[in-house]
This record gives structure tokens, sequence and C-alpha cells, in this order.
């Protein structure tokens, strides 16, 4: 299938919004340790609906390798920092 040069372009469009909404849902980048557990599994949230919006969006049969590798990414963190959070004594991410 030929894309069109427009193609090309919305499909950037949404690859940059899908990064704006990434580096901005928790403010600046920190590590794990340097925010609070809360704050720090709001924000890997955040990332795993954001992948998930753009696994949703894109049709190019390359980008979507992309969007598949990039939710199950998000979901591993989501699901590190869940186990985290209930491991007792765990600096900076204890309830």
């Amino acid at each position: 299938m030929r894309r069109k040069p427009g193609d090309w372009q919305l499909v950037g469009r949404r690859v940059g919004a899908f990064w704006r909404e990434l580096t901005t849902a928790g403010g600046t980048e920190k590590g794990v340790t340097d925010r609070p557990w809360s704050v720090e599994l709001e924000h890997a949230h955040r990332e795993w609906q954001a992948a998930e919006t753009y696994f949703q969006a894109v049709t190019d049969p390359e980008l979507v390798d992309h969007a598949v590798f990039l939710l199950q990414a998000c979901e591993r963190k989501y699901a590190y920092l869940l186990g985290e959070k209930r491991r007792p004594g765990v600096s900076g991410l204890e309830m």
C-alpha cells in the first residue's frame, strides 16, 4: 500500500502528541526513587493509558509493531511498580 505524503505527517503528529503525553504526564522526568511511590505509580499508569491510545491510533504496519512493544513495556512497568509497592522495606515505595 502506497502512502500519500500527508499520511506520514499525520503519523508524525500522532507520535509527537503521544510522546508529549508521556513526558508531561508526570511533570519533570525523574527516577523511580526520586518521586513518592504514588506519583510514580500514577505516572506509569498514565504511560500505559497513552500507549494504549497510541496502539489504537496507529494504522501503518511499521508502527503497529512499535506500538505493541511500547504497550507491553508500559504494562510491565506498571505491574513491576505495583509489585514493588506491595513489597515491604522498599525505599521510597512503601505505603
